[in-house]
């Protein structure tokens, strides 16, 4: 019979959790990951059988300045780049070895980094900075080819939220564009477990499973990541993005996560306060425990 979460708090995290639950974190891209994220980035969107989907990939799988390269496209000055990572594999090989035999510092003798070999990437996400003057625009740099109404003057994500007037007070500046968020889809709408980055703290946390851990599932991870980029790196107060209406399990999963849309002709246009979008995923939390 399997462990199941027993005690819940009010941080949405709960002391003893489901063992079968993967163990999930996010971290920074790394240049060895640009094809991994590639491949989930392409399967994700081709998932949904749309041509205007299959269009937009195939301008950007090769395209070294977005996917052929998102390592050298999404890190840099203002902007950045996130995967979600599963360690079940790494718990699995090391389920049965003496604790502290593997190490963050660990290398074979042929020079491969033993701490990452168990490490799996499962999804990934991008966070791009807009200042105000490109808010305000009718039409943002790069978004050219989303098809409006011909009476539509408004900028883009200017409603519901009042953007980008709402983005220039004295605390806060621009938005930042949540760009490429995929999930592989064995974890589309999984439970997860959230963990510690470095490995030491993913052996403490297997082995001292008392410990209070975060149950969620991956997408939530990866907008909360973006949300906190913008708020506390960027001093931005709005996250933005824009997908195709007929994803409808796009579309629903972006309202899930706390975002209000603005339908325009083929597209959506997304925008939430980083603090909404923070607090609802506590709200998600608390929810995915009730139904765990």
């Amino acid at each position: 019979m399997q462990d199941k979460a027993t005690t819940t708090n009010s941080h949405g995290s709960v002391e003893n959790e489901d063992k079968s639950l993967p163990r999930v974190f996010v971290r920074q891209l790394q240049e060895r990951d640009n094809e991994v994220v590639r491949q989930i980035w392409s399967e994700a969107m081709l998932s949904h059988g749309l041509q205007q989907a299959r269009e937009f990939v195939e301008k950007r799988y090769d395209d070294p300045t977005d996917m052929g390269n998102a390592f050298a496209s999404f890190l840099g000055e203002r902007k950045n780049f996130w995967v979600a990572v599963s360690l079940e594999e790494y718990l699995q090989d090391t389920a049965g070895t003496t604790t502290g035999t593997t190490s963050a510092a660990k290398i074979d003798p042929g020079g491969r980094d033993l701490a990452h070999e168990g490490e799996k990437v499962i999804g990934c996400v991008g966070g791009l900075f807009r200042d105000t003057d490109d808010l305000r625009r009718f039409c943002p740099h790069g978004k050219e080819y989303l098809k409006r109404d011909p009476g539509d003057e408004v900028p883009l994500w200017q409603e519901p939220l009042g953007i980008p007037d709402s983005a220039r007070s004295s605390t806060s500046r621009g938005a930042v564009e949540l760009v490429r968020m995929a999930v592989a889809p064995e974890y589309r709408g999984r439970m997860v477990v959230e963990v510690g980055q470095s490995l030491a703290s993913r052996e403490n946390e297997r082995e001292h499973d008392t410990q209070p851990v975060r149950v969620t599932k991956v997408a939530q991870l990866l907008a909360e990541q973006v949300a906190r980029y913008a708020q506390a790196d960027l001093q931005s107060e709005f996250v933005v993005l824009s997908t195709a209406s007929a994803m409808k399990q796009a579309v629903r999963a972006y309202e899930k996560l706390g975002f209000q849309g603005r339908l325009l002709v083929e597209n959506v246009a997304f925008s939430a306060r980083c603090e909404d979008l923070l607090r609802q995923a506590n709200q998600n939390r608390e929810a995915f425990l009730e139904v765990g």
